[in-house]
């Protein structure tokens, strides 16, 4: 698939390079010219060199948006299981300790993942309001995940209602970030 959108960019290229030569008035005679080889070369040189520019610069930002899409997708990941084991916890009235500890370690992979998405932004140069947002609530969620006297003690009905909508919150500034991360 590479090769044929070096094609069509080629193609363009030397389609442009073509218009400027048709544009320039040009004499008929069957005599061949240094300046009319000149510029040959110089337009078939232009079109390879605009090909290789379109090509580079556009297939290396859809892999960085793509990375960073990855990126994103891994913490919503992480962020709806850890919520899924919350649920679980009220659910059954307490925090077993296969629970705990996998609270623990997705807190720790949020984190994580978040820290990656932060560097890719970084490496991107890309500025993305919705993120900040999410690094601002990410604290409290884990404070709501582990608050409280867990492991050893139940929920309160309070950690139920700030866990759940700082899990929507943080689930829809996420979702933000995908889209400013594609309008890039």
């Amino acid at each position: 698939m590479k090769w044929f959108s070096r094609i069509i960019w080629f193609l363009l290229g030397a389609a442009a390079c073509l218009i400027t030569l048709i544009l320039i008035p040009l004499q008929l005679n069957w005599e061949v010219k240094i300046t009319d080889l000149l510029q040959l070369v110089v337009a078939v040189i232009i079109a390879i060199l605009i090909q290789k520019f379109a090509t580079e610069t556009y297939s290396d930002k859809r892999v960085a948006k793509n990375l960073l899409i990855a990126r994103v997708d891994e913490a919503i990941s992480y962020f709806h299981d850890a919520h899924k084991v919350f649920l679980d916890c009220i659910k059954d009235g307490l925090v077993s300790k296969e629970n705990s500890t996998a609270i623990l370690t997705l807190t720790r992979n949020i984190n994580n993942s978040l820290k990656r998405l932060e560097h890719g932004l970084g490496k991107c140069r890309m500025n993305a309001p919705s993120f900040e947002a999410v690094k601002a609530n990410r604290l409290d969620y884990n404070r709501a995940l582990t608050g409280g006297g867990f492991p050893s003690q139940r929920y309160p009905v309070v950690i139920f209602a700030e866990e759940n909508e700082l899990y929507n919150t943080i689930s829809e500034d996420l979702e933000s970030v995908l889209y400013e991360i594609n309008n890039w």
